[in-house]
C-alpha cells in the first residue's frame, strides 16, 4: 500500500485529539503532520505536529531535571494532558509571570499563565473530555467570582461549575460523573449532598444522602468510588468509617473500616491502597 491511498489520520479525529471509531472503521492511516501523546488516563491523543511543544534537553543517567527556576511555594496537585504539565497547589507568580497563580503550565521548555489564574489555594486537578477541573480554597478563577472552590478551564478560559462550592478538596471522575468531595454542604442546593457529590455535567447530586464530616481523597475503580477522610457510619453503615465504596447506588464498608483519617488513595487492579493518619486498619494493629 502506498502512502498516498492511506486515508489521513485526521480524518478520524475528534477535537481532543481521540480516535473516533464508533463506525467502526478498519484499516490504515496516514500520520504524517501528527504526533501521538498520552492524555491522563493513558489513552492515546494525537497532536498536530506544529503544535507540540519543544522538549528542554533531559540529563542523563539516574538525574533530576529541573523544570525552569521551579515553584516558590507548595505543589498540591499534577495533572499531566498530552506534552503539557499543570500543576495546582499555593504558589504564585510561577517564573515571574504575574498571573500564573496557583496554577500554572510546563510547556516542556517554559512555564505559563492558565489564563488569569486563581485567587486563592489549588489542592486537586483532573483531566476530563478536553476540560481541566480544579478544586480548591479560592473564591475567583480566571475573574469569574462564581467560579469558588471548583472552577472549569476550557483551554481558552475559565467557567464556574454550577454555582461553586465552598472548599472543595478531592476530585475524581468515573468517566462520566465528576465527584467532588470537601467542607461543603448542600452542592448547588441540593439536600444532603454534603461532603461529596456528583456533577453530571449540568447539575449537582448527593450521593447516597451525603455523608458526615469532610473528605479528603476519592478513587475511582470503574463505577466504584471510594472515599476517604473524617467520615463516619457512610449510608448508615457502623463499619463505614474514614473509608467507604460508592457502587453507584448504595454506600459499602472496606472491613472494619479505619481507626483514624484516611487521606491518599490508590487503585491497582484489584486492589485498593490507603495512607493516612490511621493505626488501625480493619482491626490489624501492624497497618498503621
Amino acid at each position: 500500500v502506498i502512502a498516498s491511498a492511506l486515508r489521513p489520520l485526521g480524518d478520524l479525529l475528534l477535537p481532543d485529539g481521540s480516535l473516533e471509531l464508533s463506525a467502526g472503521y478498519t484499516g490504515s492511516l496516514d500520520p504524517s503532520g501528527w504526533q501521538m501523546v498520552y492524555a491522563q488516563d493513558g489513552a492515546p491523543r494525537f497532536l498536530p505536529i506544529s503544535e507540540a511543544a519543544p522538549e528542554a534537553p533531559l540529563a542523563g543517567g539516574n538525574s533530576w531535571n529541573a523544570l525552569g527556576s521551579g515553584v516558590n511555594g507548595y505543589v498540591h496537585d499534577i495533572a499531566i494532558v498530552g506534552r503539557d504539565i499543570y500543576i495546582v497547589g499555593n504558589f504564585w507568580d510561577v517564573s515571574g509571570i504575574a498571573a500564573a497563580d496557583y496554577i500554572a503550565r510546563w510547556d516542556g521548555a517554559a512555564w505559563n499563565a492558565v489564563g488569569a489564574g486563581l485567587n486563592d489555594i489549588a489542592n486537586e486537578i483532573e483531566w476530563i473530555a478536553g476540560n481541566l477541573y480544579v478544586s480548591g480554597f479560592f473564591t475567583d478563577a480566571g475573574g469569574d467570582l462564581v467560579a469558588d472552590g471548583l472552577a472549569r478551564w476550557d483551554g481558552s478560559q475559565w467557567h464556574a461549575v454550577g454555582n461553586g462550592l465552598n472548599d472543595v478538596e478531592t476530585l475524581v471522575t468515573d468517566g462520566v460523573n465528576l465527584y467532588a468531595g470537601g467542607y461543603f454542604t448542600d452542592a448547588g442546593g441540593v439536600t444532603d449532598a454534603d461532603y461529596i457529590a456528583r456533577w453530571d455535567g449540568s447539575a449537582w447530586h448527593a450521593v447516597g444522602g451525603g455523608v458526615k464530616y469532610a473528605e479528603h481523597a476519592i478513587a475511582s475503580a470503574g463505577r466504584d468510588i471510594y472515599l476517604g477522610g473524617s467520615l463516619t457510619n457512610a449510608g448508615g453503615i457502623r463499619e463505614a468509617d474514614r473509608i467507604a465504596r460508592w457502587d453507584g447506588s448504595s454506600w459499602h464498608a472496606l472491613g472494619q473500616g479505619l481507626n483514624f483519617y484516611a487521606q491518599p488513595i490508590a487503585v491497582a487492579g484489584p486492589d485498593i491502597y490507603i495512607g493516612g493518619e490511621f493505626t488501625n486498619a480493619g482491626g490489624n494493629p501492624n497497618a498503621d
